[in-house]
């Protein structure tokens, strides 16, 4: 197993949706790590997903890691803080957050200059 660390910058649109996705996969199998990639891709295409819905400008992607965690990071143009709402079973979004929230081992959020802000998560195998 081997440490791997890599950010992107992708332009909005449906390819930085998948763009994002394969960095992460990619990264996992590159390193060897043991975390569940059907999480962690879930996860990114989440926090992906809401930078596009809501954000404008570019999206800048980052990833750490090692043998046994995943650490992401999706900066966007949006200053405001996601939320995590409790959907309802009928409800057709509202999800995401809510899945990074249950699924993730932790994560967060930080200001950036210029308006900006980032969302993180991490992953540790159990």
């Amino acid at each position: 197993m081997r440490a791997v660390e890599i950010s992107v910058r992708f332009t909005r649109g449906e390819m930085a949706l998948y763009l994002a996705r394969r960095v992460v996969a990619d990264a996992l199998a590159e390193s060897g790590c043991v975390v569940d990639p059907d999480v962690a891709v879930l996860l990114m295409d989440e926090l992906t997903a809401n930078a596009e819905r809501h954000a404008g400008g570019a999206l800048e992607v980052s990833v750490q890691v090692g043998g046994t965690w995943i650490w992401v990071e999706v900066q966007d143009a949006d200053p405001r803080p996601p939320v995590v709402r409790e959907p309802g079973a009928f409800d057709e979004g509202g999800r995401g957050l809510w899945l990074v929230d249950h699924l993730a081992t932790s994560w967060g959020v930080r200001p950036l200059p210029g308006d900006r802000k980032a969302v993180w998560f991490e992953v540790r195998a159990d």
